[in-house]
């Protein structure tokens, strides 16, 4: 029960064709999502007869589950072009954009259900400048 819970979470969240995204794509991405979220908190398994997901981490594995799939979708779609030429296409997005756009909201949505900060990580190191006046190390006087 659990198991087709979220497949439908997935389905809501994606809003794709049947056609675009097959059930074994959805279920393919339910697990990699489960493995994901069992890394990060818990391990837990989620199958059409068993399930130790714990309620609060439902939403998180269905969110990075369709996040994952509409970033496959924005890549599958990429290659496809607009034959329209001309202004009536200026400012129009392609299904490839949408897709991608969905998808990083939905990736953002993960982070802050697991509580992770979006902040990026401050460099490993940096790059010391011997100013001017100080005499290098090697070269003596190239820096006076």
């Amino acid at each position: 029960m659990a198991l087709t819970d979220l497949q439908s979470m997935v389905q809501r969240l994606t809003r794709a064709d049947s056609s675009e995204i097959l059930a074994e794509d959805i279920d393919a991405a339910i697990q990699t999502s489960v493995l994901r979220y069992s890394e990060l908190t818990q391990p837990c398994v989620v199958t059409a007869t068993q399930d130790t997901l714990p309620e609060r981490g439902r939403e998180a594995v269905a969110v990075y589950a369709a996040a994952h799939l509409l970033e496959q979708l924005a890549i599958a779609k990429s290659g496809d072009i607009d034959p329209s030429i001309g202004a009536a296409a200026a400012g129009r997005s392609t299904p490839a954009q949408e897709y991608a756009a969905r998808s990083k909201a939905l990736f953002a949505r993960y982070r802050e259900l697991l509580g992770i900060r979006a902040e990026r990580t401050p460099p490993a190191g940096g790059v010391v400048c011997l100013g001017a006046g100080r005499a290098g190390l090697t070269h003596p006087g190239w820096w006076s």
